[in-house]
């Protein structure tokens, strides 16, 4: 699942209740995709995309910048941050460092 793409390192896959985590899919069905970017600047973040729309999340897993208009795609990725919160925080050290990012298990 971990593979470095143009934009950034893709780090997770939310997948709970019909969200797909396909590994190495160029495209995604209903799924969710998260990617951490090299060279981002504070504050602490991750990138979404679902269904053609994106959004910047804090760590926290609330959004900061764009838009997921589905409520329960929002709600997985704040239950799914909430869960890995560590982890992301270690990806975001990693990432700052130039480190390979470490992949993310999906919600449980």
């Amino acid at each position: 699942m971990q593979e470095l793409t143009r934009r950034g390192d893709l780090v997770g896959r939310v997948s709970k209740a019909g969200f797909s985590s396909l590994s190495r899919a160029s495209q995604l069905i209903r799924g969710i995709v998260i990617r951490m970017y090299y060279q981002e600047h504070e504050p602490a973040r991750f990138h979404a995309d679902y269904q053609g729309q994106q959004a910047t999340f804090f760590l926290s897993g609330e959004v900061l910048a764009g838009e997921i208009r589905s409520g329960t795609a929002r709600r997985l990725i704040r239950e799914w941050a909430a869960e890995h919160r560590g982890d992301l925080e270690a990806n975001w050290a990693r990432m700052k460092a130039g480190e390979a990012l470490e992949r993310i298990r999906p919600l449980e």
